[in-house]
């Protein structure tokens, strides 16, 4: 009952333990699994943060970029236009140049021909001078000598009005070949300020050419970061997953292993309710024995007051165990005498079989073999152990002197009989002795 109580009181203490580690590991990979759940939240949370802000971005950037594109496309077909503007206006002051160098030298010419012109305008007046010297002294001359000299005269005249003419032509000529070079050189000068102004104005636009490539290299640098930092998120959200997938395998096993220890529980509170009831049943059966070892407390009180008396016998049984030891020894020493007898009543039976065969003997012999053969059973059935008819006896109970082989008695024993077969008395391993027949 004790022994039943204690294995109930293993298996509740078993089931409890089992239940607190349970009811700990299941709180911890709660714990566990809730805060990596939290965690896989927060970081997708910030990932979705991240990936949207980092798409603005990204769209911010390809609009910023869109339009730097379009604005680099606007400038350049501005330089574009200017080159071609350029292009236009060296082509333009190339032909007004030679235009110009065509007019200096058109004015040279004319300056030329109207110093020509004066000179011999010059001439024919220094010519007409002197021919009006000449009329002057031919006045005084002959009529002959005046006409031909008024001849000369007027045909220097002539030739003078000619020559005034052709200065006058040529100064027209020269003023307005003056009038062209000027509206030439006020061209060439606008030609070179527009020059200089389209100049400006590329290098202008070439300047904010290169801050837009400026501007767009570091958005494309920009930009390759945040496709990079975006590559980096999705690799770790990746990283992420592939641990919240192995937590939910992990839950899963630690599932499946619940699910084990609860199978487990519900099997040990099957045993425990079977021992439960066992131990009702026990528990009846000790409040009988309560009951029973009351009145044995009360029979051990009675036992008690015999115990002296049960002492004093015992005494005394061992003052007859001294007695039977003896006897035993005695029993021994007579077991031995009948030993020798045999032998001796052996060695006469061997002799008169001997005598017997050699034709000697008659009716009376036969008769004393007989008697031989009678004493030689009784002395063997002594000798003999009466359990199995067949070893010698070589053991004695020393409690009542009763003597058997050694093989039944321990045979006896070791199947919890520790009675003597004889008379009953209770014997056990260390009442038992060697009884030796032979020196």
């Amino acid at each position: 009952m004790q022994q039943e109580s204690d294995t109930t009181q293993r298996l509740k203490m078993q089931i409890a333990k089992v239940n607190e580690t349970r009811h700990a590991e299941m709180t911890k990979f709660g714990e566990k699994v809730t805060m990596l759940a939290e965690e896989s939240s927060l970081q997708g949370n910030r990932d979705a943060e991240t990936m949207a802000r980092l798409s603005s971005e990204k769209d911010a950037l390809e609009l910023q970029l869109g339009q730097v594109t379009v604005e680099r496309k606007s400038l350049l077909k501005k330089v574009e236009e200017l080159g071609q503007m350029l292009g236009w206006c060296q082509a333009e002051a190339e032909r007004n140049k030679h235009q110009l160098q065509r007019t200096n030298s058109l004015v040279a010419e004319h300056e030329k021909g109207r110093n020509e012109a004066f000179a011999q305008k010059e001439q024919i007046r220094q010519e007409a001078h002197a021919l009006e010297l000449q009329l002057e002294q031919l006045r005084s001359g002959s009529a002959a000598a005046r006409t031909d000299v008024d001849k000369q005269l007027a045909d220097a005249l002539v030739r003078l009005g000619a020559a005034e003419q052709k200065a006058l032509v040529a100064q027209q000529d020269l003023t307005s070949q003056k009038g062209e070079s000027a509206a030439l050189m006020g061209e060439i000068d606008s030609i070179s300020k527009a020059f200089e102004e389209v100049n400006e104005q590329n290098t202008r636009l070439m300047e904010q050419l290169a801050a837009k490539e400026e501007s767009s290299s570091r958005i494309m640098q920009e930009r390759r970061k945040e496709v990079l930092t975006a590559t980096l998120m999705r690799q770790e959200k990746e990283r992420l997953e592939e641990q919240l997938a192995k937590s939910k395998e992990l839950l899963d096993s630690k599932e499946q292993y619940r699910g084990a220890l609860e199978q487990e529980v519900k099997g040990l509170k099957d045993s425990l309710g079977k021992r439960e009831e066992e131990r009702s049943k026990h528990q009846g059966y000790l409040e009988q024995w309560r009951q029973q070892y009351d009145e044995a407390k009360l029979r051990e009180d009675q036992a008690k007051g015999q115990l002296k008396v049960v002492q004093d016998a015992e005494a005394r049984a061992a003052d007859r165990e001294k007695s039977a030891l003896g006897a035993a020894q005695s029993e021994e020493a007579r077991v031995k005498r009948l030993m020798q007898e045999r032998d001796a009543l052996q060695r006469q039976l061997n002799h008169k079989r001997a005598a017997e065969g050699s034709g000697g003997g008659g009716g009376g012999g036969g008769s004393g073999g007989a008697e031989l053969k009678e004493q030689l059973e009784y002395y063997r059935g002594i000798v003999k152990c009466p359990l199995c008819k067949t070893n010698e006896k070589n053991a004695v109970i020393i409690k009542c002197c009763h003597t058997f082989c050694r093989e039944c008695i321990d045979h006896r024993l070791n199947l919890r009989n520790r009675k003597c077969p004889t008379c009953a008395v209770q014997i056990d391993f260390q009442s038992v002795r060697e009884l030796y027949l032979t020196h």
